[in-house]
């Protein structure tokens, strides 16, 4: 029966506590949602800045635009002007 006691005990905290635990969550769940909005605000302005910051450093340089048949001939017809 000892064993019987200690459990109702156990049992009694808990049901005790649920209800502080439950506003405990209510007041810190509009930090959690500032904190989540806000690192999520941050994480796209430091992307921003990144992509800024990369731009501005490359001097331009467009691998994808290399020009490679189109700039000899442009500087032909230039020649046939002269």
């Amino acid at each position: 029966m000892k064993a019987m006691a200690g459990h109702k005990e156990h049992v009694v905290g808990k049901l005790a506590m649920a209800p502080l635990m439950g506003l405990l969550y209510v007041i810190a769940l509009p930090f959690m949602a500032m904190g989540t909005v806000l690192a999520l605000a941050g994480k796209k302005a430091l992307a921003g800045m990144a992509n800024l910051g990369g731009n501005i450093i490359s001097l331009n340089w467009r691998p994808m635009e290399a020009h490679l048949s189109g700039r000899k001939k442009a500087l032909k017809r230039k020649e046939d002007k002269s």
